[in-house]
């Protein structure tokens, strides 16, 4: 379970941070 949670929060984290720079702009 450790690996299937740390797999999907580093996917959401990836995409989550360069929408997050789209909002500062």
């Amino acid at each position: 379970r450790d690996r299937l949670l740390r797999a999907a929060s580093v996917v959401v984290a990836a995409p989550s941070g360069e929408n997050e720079e789209a909002n500062e702009q």
